[in-house]
Formats: structure tokens, sequence, C-alpha cells
């Protein structure tokens, strides 16, 4: 009895050794390449059958079915992606998932301790970050083979107890192999770890082929867990989007459960024809052809139909979601998907949205100033300050969420490109606030003339039109080189904001002329200088946000030559 534990333990070790891995893999790949991969997975999605190709291509690098569609769930949530481009992504994550299934069967667990060692060699021994991330796909790799080497050393061993060995080879029940499939899969959160145990078990002859095909089929369906627990609470579109994965699923599983209950032997004897090395079959390379073959033909079925399932789920999932309005956040938050690399790029939409409410305001509260509304039927002064005042407090709503944000996407392991950028985005997002006080400041301006009877003269109405109108350009080019990361501008924001600083001085020496001439009053040339500082600085934060993300950039870069020279040493 004894010696049984201690075999189980072995299995349990070897199953946490080999998921470890699998895990070390793929986040490895994404802090080293999550930024790269995620603009692939955008930008060369624009037709199915691309989507298709890059689905099988991006999953058989992260290797994981369950992250790739969990992100895909996060780039529909997000609106970086429509159902249709989502739909060729999952379909080919189902292909690509089956890569892992295919390594483990080349069986190089005789050199996982030196894979291993080279990966720990370029974690600890060498200091350039790339170069760790890097590491612990290798390390992972490594490990991975090594657990599956010591599961199936134990699984044998498990094998010699005769009751063990008779009760897994009763198994004969199709439905319940189904069902542990489902279940197992849902368990670890992972297909590959799943058809890895068949693998073990139908090398040590503890499963037969014919029950391990069937478990495979419902591994299918319980790595449909992820995306459907990610896409709870999420908006309409991400939920169908989780609702494609589960229904090609469920529909590719129930065709080829009705297959193989029909021409099993035939489906077997076909599926050996490519698992036979030196004329004898290899019952582990079987388990990962069978799941090759499976998803290849579920995705050559289904692929016509792509555009019915997708007018299904919208069947299923009715309606659409409440358009997000400036009192809301639209692409964080609790009714968002959550996934660790669209995190930076979801900040940076919501951001997005902060910074055109913060120059709608500036905009509107500044029309309000110079009077240009006033014509318009129904005009209601107090009512459109009122609204500004609104605007303000949603905009400094959205400056304290958005950093709460931040702060919690900083405190996971985020891809290096996004972890530069960061930084860039709470210096942005704390600007951007600035911007909409001045605003505020405008329209206070506004209250103080009303009360104290203020007016100003055409020539300073006109100059500080003159410093607006450049400002408002300087805003437009900064936020387009902040939000598109667009070096196009830069030169023009700096030009710009020198226009600006000469303006300042000279509309001010101006207005000392004036007031020398008696053609202005104090109280008007003091909201006046009070403008033209608010202007100038709008400007200053303007030019931060254009150089904030470059900035970030050079920051890193510096940081990785110091690195280099530190390593040359």
């Amino acid at each position: 009895m004894n010696g049984m534990v201690e075999v189980i333990f072995s299995i349990v070790a070897g199953l946490g050794l080999f998921m470890y891995g699998m895990k070390l893999m793929g986040d490895g790949i994404e802090k080293a390449l999550g930024e790269k991969l995620r603009d692939i997975l955008e930008r060369c999605t624009k037709n199915k059958l691309t989507g298709l190709l890059v689905g099988i291509v991006f999953t058989g690098i992260i290797q994981s079915s369950s992250a790739a569609t969990v992100l895909v769930v996060g780039f529909v949530n997000s609106a970086l992606m429509n159902l249709y481009q989502a739909t060729g992504i999952i379909l080919g994550a189902n292909i690509g998932t089956t890569v892992t299934g295919q390594l483990m069967a080349l069986d190089l667990s005789k050199y996982a301790p030196i894979i291993m060692l080279v990966g720990i060699i370029m974690i600890m021994f060498i200091k350039k970050t790339i170069v760790n991330k890097y590491g612990e796909v290798v390390l992972g790799f490594g490990m991975l083979f090594f657990g599956m080497d010591s599961m199936s050393r134990s699984m044998k061993q498990l094998g010699e107890f005769g009751s063990v060995r008779s009760s897994m080879q009763s198994l004969d029940n199709v439905w319940l192999a189904i069902l542990i499939g489902i279940v197992v899969t849902a368990l670890v959160q992972s297909s590959s770890a799943t058809v890895g145990i068949l693998m073990v078990l139908a090398a040590a002859g503890m499963v037969s082929l014919k029950m391990s095909m069937f478990a495979i089929l419902g591994s299918n369906i319980g790595a449909c867990t992820s995306a459907v627990l990610v896409s709870i609470g999420a908006k309409k579109e991400a939920r169908r989007a989780a609702m494609i994965h589960l229904l090609f699923n469920v529909i590719g599983t129930v065709i080829m459960v009705s297959l193989l209950l029909v021409v099993e032997s035939k489906i077997t004897n076909f599926i050996k024809m490519f698992s036979e090395s030196s004329g004898k079959l290899k019952n582990d390379v079987f388990v990962a052809n069978a799941n090759s073959i499976f998803k290849v033909f579920q995705v050559l079925i289904m692929y016509p139909f792509t555009n019915a399932i997708v007018k299904l789920t919208h069947v299923i999932v009715r309606g659409e979601d409440e358009v997000a309005n400036d009192h809301n956040l639209e692409f964080i938050g609790n009714d968002n998907v959550f996934t660790v690399p669209l995190a930076v790029p979801s900040a940076v939409k919501e951001i997005d949205r902060m910074s055109e409410m913060a120059k709608r305001n500036l905009d509107n509260s500044f029309k309000l100033f110079l009077g240009e509304d006033e014509d318009e039927k129904d005009f209601d002064l107090n009512k459109r300050i009122e609204d500004v005042y609104q605007l303000e407090k949603d905009v400094n709503y959205m400056n304290q969420e958005i950093t709460k944000y931040l702060v919690k996407v900083n405190q996971n392991a985020i891809p290096i490109a996004d972890r530069v950028r960061i930084g860039a985005l709470f210096h942005a997002v704390a600007d951007i606030e600035r911007i909409g006080d001045h605003a505020e400041n405008i329209v206070e301006y506004i209250d103080t003339m009303k009360e104290e009877k203020i007016d100003f003269s055409n020539i300073a109405k006109q100059e500080l039109s003159e410093m607006y109108e450049k400002v408002s350009c300087l805003l437009d080019f900064a936020f387009d080189s902040f939000l598109n990361e667009n070096d196009e501008h830069l030169a023009e924001v700096i030009k710009i904001e020198d226009e600006v600083d000469e303006m300042q001085k000279e509309f001010q020496n101006n207005h000392v002329s004036r007031l020398i001439y008696d053609m202005c009053s104090p109280a008007a040339g003091r909201i006046f200088a009070s403008i033209l500082a608010d202007l100038e600085r709008v400007a200053d934060h303007g030019m931060n946000i254009a150089f904030a993300i470059k900035e970030a950039r050079d920051n890193a870069k510096e940081k990785t030559v110091k690195e280099n020279e530190y390593v040359m040493q």
C-alpha cells in the first residue's frame, strides 16, 4: 500500500512539473513577445482565412488554446476585433493547440535536464531582461518533458499493481470517457495537459486507444471553460465570442462522436498509419495524432458555417450593450475582461476617451468665453457652464479609475514593451486631467466677468482666439503622437509650443500697452493674463503627453545599453 502511495505522489509531482513547465513557457513567451504577438493578432486578421492561419501560429507559439481564446474574447470586448475576425482565430487556435501534443510525442525527455540547465543559466547568470524571459521559455520546455518522463515512469510502476491496471483497462463506457475529458480539462484549464496525461496512460497500457479518443473529444469541450468564465459579466460581444468557441467545440465533438460510434475501427486504423515507428505502434504518438487529426477535421467541417455560428450567437445572446457615456468607463473596469496581454491596450483606449473628453471640455469652455454660441436658440449660459463643471468631474473620475487600473496592471507580469509604456501612461493621465482643470478655470473667469460686469475688447478676444487655435492644434498632434506612438508630429509639437510661449509674451505686452492707453480695464487685464497663462500651461501639458512614450522608449534603450555594457564587463 505504501508503495502505491509513493507512486501516486510521484505521478502528481510529475504532473505538477509538466503543467508548471507549460505555464512557464506560455508566460515567458507572453513577456518576451507579448506586444508583437498581440499586434499580429490585431493587424493580420482582416478575413477569416488569415485569422485561421494566425490562430494556428499564435496558439502553436504560446502553447494554449485557452489563453488564445481568452485573449480573443478580450479583443472583442475592447472593440479591437469583430466577431467574424475572432471566429477565424478561434478555429485556428483549436489546431494550434495540438502542437504541444506533437512536441511531447517527440520524446525529448533524455535531453530535459540539459534543456533545463540552459534555461537556468539564461535566467540566473545573464543580466538582460529579454534573455531572462527567453530563459523562462527554455526552462519551461525542459520541465515539460521532465514532468512527462516522471509521470511515464511512475505510471508504469502503477501499472504493476494488478488491481489498478484492471480497473483502468475496464473503462469501456464512451460517455464516461467524454465526461472525464471534460472534467479534467476544466479543472486543469488546459486541453494540452489532458492530452499529455492520456499519452502517458496510453503508453503505459492503462487506457485503451478507443477510450483515449473519446476522452480527447471531451477535452475539447472542457477547454471552453476558461473563455466562458472570463466572459461572464463582460460585454455581450465578448460573451458571443466565448459562445463561438463553445458552439464550435460542442458541435465538432458531436460530429466526431457520431462518426466514432459508426466507423471507429476505420478511424483507428487510419490514425495508426501515422503512429508507427519501425513497424511498431506507439500509443502515445497515436493519442497525439488523434488529437491533431480530430481538430483539423473539425475545422474543415465547421469553417464553411462560421457565419451561421456567429448569427446563432446573436440568437443565444440577445440584445446590445448600452452605449457608454461620459460618466462610465468603457474599456476597463468590472464589466470588462481583464487579460494581462490586453491590459495596457485597454488602458490606452480608455485614455483616448479621457483625452477626447478633456479636449471637448476645453473647446466648450473657450467657446462660452468668446460667446460664440449665444445666438443659438434656447441658449442657456448657466446650463452650459454647469455642463463644463460636470464633464470636468467625469474627467477627474476617469483619472482616478485609470490610475487605479494601471496600478493593478503594474502588479502583474506584463510584456516587456508594456512595462516600458506603463510609466508613460501614468504621466499622460495626470497631464490630461490638468488640461481638464484649465477648462474649469476658464468658465470660472466667465462667472467672475458676469459678477463684475467685465467685457473684453475685440482685439483681446482675437489674440486669445489665435493662441487657442495654436494650442488646439498642438493637442491634436500630441494625442496622436501618444495614442498611436507616432513620432511624425513631434517636431511640429515643439515648434507650436515655442510659438505659444512667444504669443504669451507678445500678447502680454500688447495688454500692457492697452492698459497704458486706457483701452482695457485692470480687472479685464487680470483675467486676460490668467487665460494666457492657462493656455500656455495646456500647451506644456500637451508637450509632455506627446513625448511621454518616446521618453519611456529612450529610457528603456539607455537601460538596455547599460545592461549590455555590464555584461561585456
